[in-house]
């Protein structure tokens, strides 16, 4: 046997394989680099269209410049998502007037961007329905509630911990109670975990402490 060869051999393999990888991460790189300046160029879009419905001198231009953000997003899914966070932030924020914030609440209204979300969390895939269950619950829809806690017993931990974690954005006591008994029988789960929920928990914090004390 030629040992030389063979050393040889596996030499070119693993520069082959090193090649690879190489052009592996350089065309993910590229991949990513696309998918950021296209997110940025549909943001800017959207965000100049927003500003055309808050600068609406008459209804009828208002329904004119809604009807255009609707053809724009229509069946989009990342442009959809981008609008949702865009008319978010401005009902959120202190800068924002009342009047901005009502055009932005009515053109949230005719484009419904959360309805999106409400059927992935129903039919997409278990990445879409954890992504939908965080995303609802910042937009406080407690009618989803029931929806979303059937997935506090997925297998899927992403799923699971973004179920609990939307319920306890919303502040749902009925829901957290089962979801720190479940992290309580779960060794798989540390307390650390039981701290972020009650972190983000806009419901009475002493009731469900109570309750749990009681209960788990």
């Amino acid at each position: 046997m030629n040992y030389e060869y063979i050393a040889i051999a596996l030499i070119c393999i693993a520069i082959l394989i090193i090649i690879v990888q190489v052009f592996w991460l350089y065309f993910i790189s590229v991949k990513q680099e696309s998918n950021i300046k296209n997110k940025k160029r549909i943001t800017e879009v959207l965000s100049g269209m927003i500003v055309s419905v808050m600068s609406a001198p008459n209804q009828d231009c208002l329904e004119d410049e809604v009807e255009q953000v609707k053809d724009y997003v229509r069946g989009n899914i990342l442009k959809i998502d981008i609008l949702a966070e865009l008319i978010l932030e401005l009902i959120t924020s202190d800068e924002a007037s009342e009047d901005d914030k009502r055009s932005v609440v009515y053109l949230y209204e005719k484009v419904e961007p959360i309805e999106c979300f409400i059927e992935l969390l129903k039919t997409g895939t278990a990445y879409e329905k954890a992504y939908s269950c965080l995303k609802i619950a910042a937009f406080s829809i407690e009618d989803q509630v029931p929806v979303i806690k059937k997935y506090i017993y997925s297998g899927n931990k992403d799923l699971a911990y973004s179920a609990s974690m939307a319920l306890s954005v919303l502040g749902d006591e009925d829901s957290m109670v089962e979801v720190i008994s479940i992290c309580s029988e779960n060794y798989k789960y540390s307390h650390r975990i039981i701290i972020e929920f009650l972190d983000e928990y806009t419901g009475d914090l002493e009731a469900l402490a109570k309750r749990v004390l009681y209960e788990c």
